[in-house]
């Protein structure tokens, strides 16, 4: 719930402050302060690296350059252009992308209850997105008529 209430906040928070430096340094200095906040967790949770071979290492560097810069460039950039409100949808296809991603290129198979469960995040985020444009719309129809 604490993990949920803070990418909301932190969505509108990014939304409502313009932010002072490029988009990729933001990123960077977003992603070097939740590192910097959760590396003592870490090591108290998880204790010190012992040991890193190769593969580790690639690993670490897909998952910090691809899996996180690149993705939370990407989400920067859908929170700067689009309202606050229609990208907090988006966040619940991540979870989908990932169980497709596995499909496709490590041949896992669904069982029915995940199939439902892509469906009903799918069908959430498609009545999310159309609400939210109705009440925009509806809002613009309201702001023509007192205009008149």
């Amino acid at each position: 719930m604490a993990g949920a209430a803070t990418m909301g906040l932190g969505t509108v928070l990014v939304k409502q402050w313009k932010r002072p430096v490029s988009l990729l340094a933001f990123t960077a200095w977003q992603l070097a302060v939740g590192g910097i906040v959760l590396l003592p967790i870490a090591l108290v949770i998880e204790g010190p690296i012992t040991h890193l071979s190769t593969p580790n290492l690639l690993g670490f560097v897909y998952l910090g350059l691809v899996g996180t810069g690149v993705a939370y460039a990407l989400w920067f950039r859908g929170i700067d252009k689009l309202k606050a409100s229609s990208v907090s949808y988006l966040g619940l296809i991540s979870p989908v992308v990932a169980t497709l991603i596995g499909f496709v290129l490590l041949h896992q198979t669904f069982t029915p209850i995940q199939l439902i469960g892509i469906a009903i995040v799918l069908m959430s985020v498609l009545i999310g997105q159309q609400t939210h444009q109705l009440r925009q719309r509806s809002s613009n129809t309201f702001k023509l008529r007192l205009k008149k």
